[in-house]
């Protein structure tokens, strides 16, 4: 699907500057005692709909222009941030071979989900974030599974079911742990899912 911005003058279509570091690193990192990501504040605070970059500048006590010096849209934040994300889960377990180490994988998103905290929790559990979800999930899957052999092993459609098992299985799990207020340990919610 493709977006379209609203374009009031010339500048508008003109590319932004690129700096090397991104508004995230500069906005959104903080000292761990503070908070370690704006970005997850906010969207564990209110629904992404509703953030504004007033409110995120604000938060970030930053100048309205210096948001736009980096990004068109608050959209173009959320795509660097799923971006961040499935990359450094993607390191995480790029290590292991596909399906043969599932259990390594499985224990890897738990761990890393564990790390992202609340905001990450709010953003793959909850249906309203789908669309933020499904791109990070597209992300992973084509560059782990879809380069894994599996597929011409198995065959396509014994590929795409075992892919629709992998996805929604391990995701279910997770869900329902968070919605049960994870009411037994991370390790024992590993075991059960591995």
């Amino acid at each position: 699907m493709t977006i379209f911005y609203p374009v009031s003058t010339i500048e508008d279509i003109l590319p932004k500057p690129h700096y090397s570091t991104s508004i995230i690193s500069c906005i959104c990192t903080f000292p761990a005692s503070t908070s370690s990501f704006l970005f997850n504040e906010l969207i564990f605070e209110t629904d992404f709909e509703k953030i504004t970059v007033k409110s995120l500048s604000e938060k970030a006590k930053i100048n309205k222009k210096t948001f736009y010096t980096y990004y068109f849209s608050l959209n173009d934040l959320l795509l660097e941030y799923q971006e961040k994300t499935s990359s450094e889960y993607i390191e995480q377990i790029l290590k292991y071979r596909i399906p043969e180490n599932f259990d390594k994988i499985t224990r890897e998103f738990f761990l890393f989900s564990e790390k992202y905290g609340e905001a990450y929790e709010k953003i793959t559990s909850n249906e309203k974030y789908l669309y933020i979800r499904q791109r990070m999930i597209n992300n992973v899957m084509s560059a782990t599974w879809e380069k894994s052999s599996i597929c011409e092993k198995i065959g396509e459609y014994r590929y795409n079911l075992l892919i629709a098992f992998v996805q929604s299985t391990t995701l279910s799990m997770y869900k329902q742990w968070i919605t049960d207020g994870k009411k037994i340990s991370l390790d024992e919610i590993i075991s059960l899912t591995s």
